[in-house]
């Protein structure tokens, strides 16, 4: 029987290539966007090293600071100032660490050419919040950042590409013309990880500028900071929260005119996927309005071409039908040999779409260059598109042999 189900679509197909081709390649699109739109936020959501915490830590990366009337001055980031006074002195935390990052040039010795690459300014505690595979060396250390001592971990990459080797502790690089020891290298981190991304990472202590406090402008609050809190279990949220409130009215108390406000930040990783980035706030209710009115497009897409085709197949076989109706054909059998074939046909659209969906990714993931040169993303991606490639092949053998029916099932169970 299936082999007259598949000779139908086959038909089907051919009676009207242009439109029924339309219907199958926007099906296979449609099921290949809402697959990459699924991989896009099993990254941005998921925990992999270094952010293999992610479910534990808290963001901190918005800052408003207002007159004594209350009006907003300024929008951006901390000061070393607020984060010495409203962070690190927090107890309810694993850890803290505060951070910036610049594009600046790197060479070393007798090399008269260099390339900008991205430091990220940070604190011994980074590599607490922070799980980095060290292939050589070992993170700079807390008397390295309250000393300022010019220590660098860099990654394997620039290692390579420096020194021609991983094993690079110990040599000296020149970073905006000043002398940096390296003091460890790490396995290299994709851009996906954007808060522990980075080409070089030294003791921000080392950059005078972001330690200097412009007391002329909101008291010396404003700056280019900020942080990661690691909590010890996400039931510590809501107490972190209130001490920070605490130290923040605190610090408050001891200004004259200006008034902090963290807006809404700290935040969850969850709540980052949904929108929210500390200035703005996202909520389910505003991701539905913009990329799930997307997802649920891509959706109805496929449905409304069965709908179509189905609908077409059953005005064309009226005839055919009534005949069969005539001679005692139950309905139910009538209607589903009709729908068969339409099923068969967006079924090869669906696996054409699981097909298609690997390219695409491949080819983002290409596109942005340093996440394919990540194992760790490329993996995630190749992952997931081999799960799904999984699934249209068993679908396929099920189609082709009833007897293999819930092969599928019956596998994840057995993994289960």
């Amino acid at each position: 029987m299936i082999t007259i189900y598949l000779k139908q679509s086959y038909n089907l197909l051919k009676e009207n290539r242009f439109v029924n081709g339309i219907s199958v390649a926007g099906t296979a699109l449609s099921v290949a966007a809402v697959m990459l739109i699924y991989l896009v936020y099993q990254v941005n959501f998921s925990a992999y090293a270094p952010e293999s915490n992610r479910y534990r830590i808290l963001f901190v990366n918005s800052l408003q600071a207002c007159g004594s009337d209350g009006n907003p001055i300024n929008n951006g980031g901390m000061s070393h100032k607020v984060v010495r006074e409203c962070l690190y002195p927090l107890q309810m935390p694993e850890a803290v660490t505060a951070f910036t990052d610049r594009q600046l040039p790197v060479n070393i010795r007798g090399q008269q050419f260099y390339d900008k690459y991205t430091i990220k300014f940070t604190d011994d505690g980074f590599w607490k919040v922070f799980d980095f595979t060290f292939l050589s060396g070992v993170p700079f250390t807390h008397a390295d950042w309250e000393s300022g001592i010019r220590q660098a971990v860099i990654s394997d990459k620039l290692a390579r590409k420096l020194f021609g080797t991983v094993e690079a502790t110990g040599q000296t690089l020149r970073m905006n013309y000043a002398d940096y020891q390296i003091c460890g290298v790490v396995k290299e981190v994709s851009q996906a990880a954007e808060n522990a991304y980075g080409d070089v990472w030294v003791p921000y202590t080392v950059n005078s500028s972001l330690l200097k406090e412009n007391v002329n402008y909101c008291e010396g609050t404003t700056g280019e900071f900020t942080s990661c809190i690691l909590a010890r279990s996400s039931s510590d949220f809501e107490p972190i929260r209130r001490e920070m409130l605490k130290l923040q009215a605190a610090f408050n108390a001891s200004l004259t005119n200006t008034k902090l406000d963290y807006m809404y930040s700290p935040y969850t990783q969850w709540q980052a996927v949904l929108g929210t980035n500390g200035f703005d706030r996202g909520t389910v209710g505003e991701w539905f309005k913009t990329t799930g009115a997307t997802v649920l497009f891509l959706l109805l897409l496929p449905a409304l071409n069965i709908i179509g085709i189905t609908l077409t197949q059953f005005r064309k076989r009226r005839s055919e039908i009534g005949v069969r109706k005539a001679f005692g054909a139950r309905s139910f059998g009538r209607a589903s040999d009709d729908r068969e074939p339409v099923d068969l046909l967006h079924r090869w659209a669906d696996r054409t779409g699981v097909v298609i969906c690997p390219v695409i990714s491949l080819q983002v993931i290409f596109l942005f260059g340093n996440y394919c040169s990540d194992a760790r993303y490329a993996d995630t991606a190749l992952h997931f598109c081999c799960g799904f490639l999984f699934h249209a092949v068993t679908e396929f053998a099920e189609c082709r042999d009833p007897r293999l029916a819930g092969l599928t099932d019956a596998y994840y169970r057995g993994v289960a």
